[in-house]
């Protein structure tokens, strides 16, 4: 819950946000992935680590299951 200019490299920063989904989303399982860009201009951020997909560009974070009400 801090700026990302603050972040220290290696360092494990919780971060929340909201995801808002679609009300005719049908059930199912659905893959959470994130990337990361620069909010001054837009450029996209290298993503590292063991969820980090070969160019770096987006990681996986988990998978979430949609029921149906």
């Amino acid at each position: 819950f801090r700026p990302m200019n603050l972040w220290e490299a290696g360092a494990y920063v919780r971060d929340n946000h909201g995801l808002q989904l679609p009300a005719a989303l049908s059930a199912g399982e659905y893959a959470i992935w994130v990337k990361v860009y620069n909010w001054q201009n837009q450029e996209s951020l290298p993503v590292t680590g063991q969820q980090a997909v070969e160019d770096g560009t987006a990681a996986f974070l988990q998978t979430i299951t949609v029921a149906t009400p």
